[in-house]
């Protein structure tokens, strides 16, 4: 999360940053789901991906 955020800051790659860890996030999300490991963690992990959206509205205004 403070890394998402750092980068965040630069001008060039902030939204191939981004796109790379929403889809690191969700390979991760659907292996919890497929594997029935930590029914806790892939609730986690979907508020994450829905935060980074909202994050990502104000970063680019």
């Amino acid at each position: 999360m403070n890394t998402s955020n750092a980068v965040a800051h630069l001008k060039d790659g902030t939204s191939i940053y981004n796109l790379y860890f929403s889809i690191i996030l969700l390979n991760t999300f659907t292996d919890n789901i497929t594997n029935f490991v930590g029914s806790n963690s892939y609730h986690e992990y979907f508020l994450i991906i829905f935060w980074k959206k909202k994050n990502n509205a104000y970063n680019l205004q």
